[in-house]
């Protein structure tokens, strides 16, 4: 049998890798306020995202005073993320870098754990965290006393915190 024939066809020998969270998309983000990362196959979110608000952006090592760039000083806090129809298994301790968020969409993915932090996001209106694998939900979740809407259907949850009772 010939080595360069059947099996399959041509293989390329330079794998190319592809950011799920491209700079341009946080770019994008950073002036809008809102990152949606739904249907990119992540597993979990970078590390780069928790520190959007923090991390000094890649245009601002070449300053220019003109009018024709955009200024990135001038970037508002991120208020609407959207990881949606991922794999994502936790929401980790990093959300609390992000305390202006409004909402938070992480419906249709894997998650079995929310971390306790998401009670320091006191301006959430807005949660989605259905279609998951929740057991339970942190009773810190309660203590968000601007929340108006919280979506937590076709989880496993057996059982809500003690706190849940007293949400406004």
């Amino acid at each position: 049998m010939n080595p360069g024939f059947g099996g399959g066809g041509f293989h390329n020998e330079r794998a190319t890798t592809v950011d799920p969270v491209p700079y341009a998309l946080l770019k994008q983000a950073r002036h809008s306020g809102q990152l949606n990362l739904s249907n990119r196959s992540l597993a979990e979110i970078p590390a780069k995202v928790w520190k959007i608000n923090t991390d000094i952006p890649e245009e601002a090592e070449n300053v220019s005073l003109g009018e024709d760039n955009e200024r990135w000083w001038d970037q508002i806090d991120l208020v609407k993320l959207i990881a949606a129809s991922n794999q994502l298994k936790t929401i980790p301790d990093d959300i609390q870098n992000l305390p202006a968020l409004t909402v938070i969409d992480f419906h249709d993915n894997h998650i079995n754990e929310i971390s306790d932090e998401v009670g320091s996001l006191q301006e959430l209106v807005k949660v989605n965290i259905s279609h998951n694998e929740l057991e339970t939900l942190p009773s810190s979740l309660c203590r968000l006393e601007k929340l108006v809407s919280l979506h937590i259907t076709d989880n496993k949850l057996t059982e809500l915190p003690d706190e849940f009772g007293y949400m406004t």
